[in-house]
């Protein structure tokens, strides 16, 4: 479901229509990626909920689809997206894609945006049509009502993820992953998914920020934290635009609220640490910076080149703080880490960092 011509997607569904009489259109929602899988049968196609969890005790099933967030039958019926009849509402005028009539291979279309395909193919074609396929056999009525209680639950939790997706507005993004959340609050692709608004939302105030429209990126948390209330990353955002304001104590509210919020949260931390060192109290700014890398590296979303760039305002603060070895020792990893990394122009810098540090040292010894 990578960026293609819309025309070629329904070529491609078309054609399968073509030849089997029975097709199903399944997505990945518990994991969201992009891709579609595409059934077709000379047979009506029924998927039974006892097989599957039957097949789920397997420890290879179970390991595999855990990676995906996926731990039962229901969660696997999630994914269902339509049948023949609901794609027949979508896929129409197409054409037939077959070694006589190549119409993908050599299709000069536009391409179409990869949100469009993903709305227009899964989103307008997802429908309730999985009830005609479920065979309850090994279920009692009181198991099965259970079943559909859940179903129903994820299907309305991941209707407003997409929705979240298809929108190209960040502020509507955030507002579909928390209508979700409201559903089903653990539900980990709404987790990510608003994860992912947060960061686009607080990108966007950096923006503002740093070409100093502080105002603009202010009322951006408001509306952020209209939505969500307790959004850790609208309070960073707060502390960032207060802080480039030179309200000091304003900026050390909001970063201290992001913290009480999401104590495990580096970038809340990153921020009180800001507002520590701005304010001289370079003891409190070095814990804080240091937190913020110890969970960054918990996370395991950071490289060598990330690491160098977290040290460097460690150094810099036990250099403020007058604390000349340990800044030197912080200097010196973050160039080992910029090197191995490849980044020379970080690299250089530490470099002549490390250099005044080490004549900071030599005149603060000669006193």
């Amino acid at each position: 479901m990578y960026e293609m011509p819309g025309s070629a997607f329904k070529s491609i569904i078309g054609t399968l229509m073509e030849v089997f009489p029975y097709v199903t259109i399944w997505y990945p929602t518990a994991h969201p990626a992009p891709l579609v899988l595409i059934v077709g049968s000379d047979k009506q196609q029924y998927v039974s909920p006892q097989h599957i969890e039957n097949e789920m005790l397997k420890e290879g099933v179970h390991n595999s689809l855990s990676e995906i967030d996926i731990h039962n039958s229901v969660h696997v019926l999630s994914c269902y997206i339509g049948d023949q009849e609901d794609l027949q509402r979508i896929i129409t005028g197409y054409s037939v894609n077959s070694d006589y009539l190549p119409f993908v291979e050599f299709s000069t279309d536009r391409k179409t945006p990869m949100n469009q395909i993903f709305s227009d193919f899964v989103v307008n074609v997802r429908g309730d049509s999985i009830y005609e396929h479920i065979d309850w056999s090994g279920f009692t009525k009181e198991e099965k009502d259970r079943w559909l209680q859940n179903y129903r639950l994820i299907y309305k939790a991941s209707s407003c993820l997409f929705m979240s997706r298809c929108s190209a507005v960040n502020l509507e993004k955030l507002s579909h992953c928390i209508d979700g959340l409201r559903i089903l609050p653990d539900h980990p692709a709404l987790l990510r998914a608003k994860a992912e608004a947060d960061e686009l939302l607080y990108t966007d105030s950096v923006a503002m920020t740093e070409s100093g429209d502080t105002d603009k990126a202010l009322d951006l948390a408001g509306e952020m934290l209209r939505i969500d209330p307790q959004s850790a990353a609208a309070y960073c955002v707060t502390a960032h635009a207060t802080q480039a304001g030179g309200d000091m104590e304003g900026a050390f509210a909001a970063a201290q609220r992001a913290v009480d919020i999401a104590p495990n949260d580096a970038r809340a931390r990153f921020h009180i640490g800001l507002v520590l060192s701005a304010m001289g109290r370079f003891g409190e700014a070095i814990a804080e910076y240091k937190q913020m890398l110890r969970l960054a590296e918990q996370s395991n979303k950071i490289n060598d080149y990330k690491r160098a760039e977290m040290l460097e305002p460690i150094a810099a603060l036990y250099a403020a703080a007058g604390r000349f070895d340990e800044a030197i020792a912080t200097a010196q990893k973050a160039r080992e880490l910029a090197l191995s990394s490849g980044h020379q122009q970080l690299a250089e810098h530490m470099r002549r960092r490390l250099l005044s540090l080490k004549a900071q040292r030599a005149a603060q010894q000669a006193r």
